[in-house]
């Protein structure tokens, strides 16, 4: 189930994301994480980084409305 919450990321489950993560606690040692920190770490980080292709392309979004916006001021 901690895995599970894990993958759904914070977005998905908020509190109980953060309540999953602590759970987990450390590895016991830096280059020695237990199996389930693995298996949390491969869960999560294809969502991590969907979400940041999805920011980035909102991002540029943004910016394109916002050259847009200055374009259209620039000629009143």
């Amino acid at each position: 189930m901690i895995c599970e919450i894990i993958a759904g990321g914070s977005r998905v489950h908020g509190k109980a994301y953060d309540l999953a993560c602590s759970a987990l606690g450390t590895p016991k040692a830096k280059h020695h994480p237990t199996a389930l920190h693995d298996l949390a770490e491969s869960l999560s980080r294809p969502r991590a980084n969907e979400y940041g292709q999805a920011r980035a392309e909102e991002l540029a979004t943004d910016l394109a409305a916002d050259r847009a916006d200055q374009r259209k001021a620039d000629a009143a």
